[in-house]
């Protein structure tokens, strides 16, 4: 809004005495203006506040107005004492020198900088922005700009009101674009920012887009302090992280090299278009509410996680994902680890619901770390499971099916009232609980192997096709079901019953205590 003050008066000399002695010196001349800051077509008025008018009509005065852009002065066309202001004028000084010709005395004015333009239509803005000096172009009414604008080095355009756009804004080296609070741009094109252009957004833009080509501008664009989506039209080269804060949205649409970290922070986002691609070095931090959608290529994709929010955010991705805990996680509501996906847990998750592993989706536990299943681990035939430290299968948990793609040098650990359908029957029953009585299911160097502690009855058939039995406890086995195994390889799949262990029961009334037994086709025999 402009500012109305009493007259300025800006001085060069020292305040003379008074009265005038028209004969000791030469009185000093003013330049007056009343607004600030000075307006295109405001008017600059030349006085010379010691002298009357009898005494200015007696010297007979004339004015001459000097422009200075850049430290190079020239002299204006104005020879009165008004000089209306022009776009040329923005950016530089004025200045006036008063010429007496009754003693034939020359008396300068203080230059007086034009650095502002208020602006209230279209031809205005389009005049100070094609002008070739420094100008700061302030936009306070409203305006509509029915054509692409172009903000060169040296000019700032700030919008205090509201302005619609039906085209593009080029911020190009040099310029800057300032929104103020309570001000808004109505966006009907996109923004283009070159590099060391600046954007400041405190208000609104609408609709609000800018294509980037290069690094300098795409820094440019994620600095900016609003909601925005940015285009990447570029090959680009990134040699360090970088953030995707709240409100903006990066999108890929060729080629980016990243030699850092792409931090996704809540309620940013990052998409990948179809056919582009990001060639990553460095990992993908994804905060909850953050967002990635790669419908593209993200190579050597790795995503870190913290929390529930954003590994559910990282499975939500369309690509090849390698998911990595770096946190606690408890895992609240049904999620699948699909096609593509790997999650390595390096911490602890606890899982109270569904925990599906698709075919094709891989769950590997680091060393030392552990999943605590309360609820449900529901396998595919061609899932992956990769165990180094430990999948503990709580009370009333269950395990659909152990998949034949389970390695590592971990184990899964069940304990009372849990299930696992298919590995002793559609389930067990473990009697008389501590934390001693247990069921542990691994893979060593001669195979998988079933490890029983304490009392377990066996209530289904039970056949050692893919794993060995080893018990120190006691297994009785349901009267009506029994163990079976397989004669080939019959060293691989057998029974180790540990001293002052048993098995007994079942169809065959085993009866095996400590040693070693193999399967023979029709009975456990002793190795």
């Amino acid at each position: 809004m402009k500012r109305i003050i009493p007259k300025l008066f800006l001085f060069l000399l020292a305040a003379c005495s008074s009265p005038f002695d028209i004969n000791m010196h030469a009185p000093q001349v003013v330049i007056v203006y009343n607004t600030i800051p000075i307006k295109l077509n405001d008017t600059l008025t030349a006085e010379i506040p010691e002298l009357n008018s009898i005494q200015k009509s007696e010297m007979n005065i004339e004015y001459e107005w000097y422009r200075t852009d850049a430290g190079i002065e020239t002299k204006l066309q104005d020879i009165e004492a008004i000089h209306v202001v022009s776009a040329e004028d923005i950016g530089t000084d004025i200045k006036v020198i008063a010429k007496y010709k009754y003693n034939n005395s020359i008396s300068e004015s203080v230059a007086v900088p034009i650095v502002q333009i208020y602006a209230g239509t279209f031809d205005e803005i389009k005049t100070a922005l094609a002008a070739s000096y420094k100008t700061t172009i302030i936009i306070g009414e409203n305006i509509i700009i029915d054509e692409s604008i172009t903000i060169s080095a040296g000019k700032e355009l700030i919008i205090t009101g509201y302005l619609i756009v039906n085209g593009d804004i080029n911020i190009l080296n040099g310029g800057k674009l300032t929104v103020n609070p309570n001000a808004a741009i109505d966006l009907n094109g996109s923004i283009n920012i070159e590099a060391n252009g600046t954007l400041e957004n405190n208000g609104t833009i609408n609709n609000m887009q800018i294509y980037v080509e290069t690094f300098d501008e795409l820094k440019s664009a994620l600095a900016v302090s609003h909601n925005i989506e940015i285009i990447v039209g570029g090959n680009i080269a990134i040699n360090e992280s970088i953030a995707i804060s709240s409100g903006k949205k990066l999108i890929i649409t060729r080629y980016l090299i990243v030699n850092g970290d792409i931090n996704i922070l809540s309620g940013g986002k990052l998409t990948v278009n179809p056919n582009a691609a990001i060639n990553l070095n460095g990992a993908i931090n994804i905060e909850a509410n953050g967002t990635l959608e790669n419908n593209g290529t993200i190579n050597n994709m790795q995503v870190y996680v913290e929390t529930f929010d954003e590994l559910k955010s990282a499975l939500a991705v369309s690509h090849n994902t390698e998911i990595i805990t770096s946190g606690i996680i408890v895992v609240d509501e049904p999620i699948a680890i699909t096609f593509g996906k790997k999650l390595l847990v390096t911490t602890l998750m606890v899982v109270d619901d569904i925990l599906t592993i698709s075919d094709g989706g891989k769950l590997t536990v680091s060393t030392g770390a552990a999943v605590d299943l309360n609820g449900v681990m529901d396998t595919g035939e061609g899932s992956i499971l990769e165990i180094n430290g430990a999948i503990n299968g709580k009370a009333g948990s269950v395990i659909t099916k152990l998949p034949s793609w389970f390695t590592g040098t971990g184990k899964f650990v069940f304990s009372k009232d849990s299930r696992v359908n298919g590995l002793i029957g559609t389930g067990y029953i473990m009697d008389n609980f501590n934390n001693n009585n247990t069921i542990i299911y691994s893979r060593g160097s001669d195979g998988a192997r079933i490890e029983i502690t304490g009392t377990i009855n066996i209530i289904d058939l039970l056949i050692l096709d893919e794993y060995s039995l080893i018990v120190d406890g006691t297994i009785v086995i349901d009267p009506a079901m029994d163990i079976l195994g397989v004669t080939s390889p019959a060293d691989l799949y057998k029974i180790i019953v540990k001293p002052g262990a048993s098995i007994s029961g079942g169809t065959g009334s085993l009866n095996l205590t400590d040693g070693e037994y193999k399967w023979d086709g029709t009975a456990w025999i002793t190795v």
